[in-house]
């Protein structure tokens, strides 16, 4: 079982408020907030499933983390000129994406995602993290959990820069 989160809501500090959300046809759109009213949906990310996560840093960069049509997991950079699609984990046969969450804290992403082997039936939470110069770190094993919930993980970030992961680990 997978939850999908339906919209995301960013405030940039020029003022401009976003709300990214998926259409089925459309992929991942977005509209803007302007004197009162929302634009027209504009895409973000069109070959795209609904599994998706976006992510704003203080400098208000943003970025969407998203399950492409093949299955891997992309993680793209938006509103930038020289927008760009880092692929954070490909595909493999019996190896099946759940769950995905990327969160901005101070100045570096955050990407956390689960995988599950539906061969051995293991899942397993995994972190890159990526820092002001677009630095992507190799993954690494969080760790198993007993995937019979929902939602898999939380994250926490506390005002003074640290973030907490809250899961069940599997035993």
């Amino acid at each position: 079982m997978a939850i999908e989160r339906n919209f995301y809501i960013l405030k940039q500090a020029n003022g401009t408020t976003l709300n990214f959300s998926y259409i089925n046809g459309s992929g991942i759109v977005y509209r803007t907030l302007k004197h009162g009213e929302w634009t027209k949906h504009k895409i973000a990310v069109k070959s795209a499933k609904r599994n998706f996560s976006v992510a704003q840093l203080q400098n208000d960069d943003i970025y969407i983390l998203y399950e492409d049509l093949e299955g891997n997991i992309l993680l793209n950079t938006f509103g930038k000129k020289e927008a760009s699609v880092a692929q954070i984990l490909k595909n493999q046969e019996g190896l099946q994406g759940i769950y995905m969450c990327a969160i901005g804290v101070q100045d570096k992403l955050h990407i956390f995602y689960t995988t599950k082997n539906v061969k051995n039936g293991t899942s397993m939470i995994y972190h890159h993290e990526m820092d002001k110069l677009m630095n992507l770190t190799q993954s690494n094993i969080v760790g198993s959990i007993n995937y019979d919930y929902i939602l898999p993980f939380v994250l926490y970030p506390t005002k003074g820069g640290n973030l907490y992961i809250v899961y069940q680990r599997f035993t």
